[in-house]
């Protein structure tokens, strides 16, 4: 993880992998990944669902995921709508915690000529706003450090799918 100074003099994390994005990210959430691999809230114990599957994931670019016919692997660039749910559990955990946001919609800006989206979240406390991507779930990510304060730069994980394969 690298922190940089914008042109506004704000720090702006900047991290070296996907899983230390995801990694910080749970934390944000108050969530982490408990011993066998599932996704846990670390307040309230319940291990998260997504469409009655437990949500499985490893940390460690080197533990392969093994999931079985009650799991779904955590992999939000695959599935936009693993992110969009997740991020909607964060902002029900926000809204009925100690600092709930005043939460009034959500959704998504599209700049279909160049395949850009952007997250918001509009609340009482403010607009929560992504940056623009071309892989939405980066915005949903964005959107999530943003709302607790934190400034990221994502866009090394914004690779589309022509430049991925070029890599291979």
């Amino acid at each position: 993880m690298n922190v940089v100074i914008n042109d506004q003099g704000q720090n702006v994390i900047i991290y070296d992998t996907k899983e230390e994005m995801y990694y910080n990210m749970f934390m944000e959430m108050g969530l982490f990944v408990n011993a066998q691999g599932y996704l846990q809230d670390q307040d309230t114990g319940i291990v998260i669902r997504f469409k009655d599957k437990f949500i499985k994931t490893s940390l460690n670019p080197n533990v392969v995921v093994y999931t079985g016919k009650t799991d779904t692997e955590f992999d939000p660039k695959k599935n936009f709508n693993l992110m969009a749910t997740l991020m909607g559990y964060y902002i029900d955990k926000r809204e009925h915690g100690e600092e709930p946001i005043g939460y009034i919609s959500q959704g998504i800006y599209d700049i279909k000529a160049e395949q850009l989206h952007s997250v918001f979240i509009k609340s009482h406390t403010g607009l929560y706003e992504s940056d623009l991507y071309h892989n939405s779930y980066l915005g949903f990510i964005d959107c999530i450090f943003k709302m607790g304060g934190i400034l990221t730069d994502l866009h090394k994980f914004d690779i589309v799918e022509e430049e991925e394969n070029k890599k291979k």
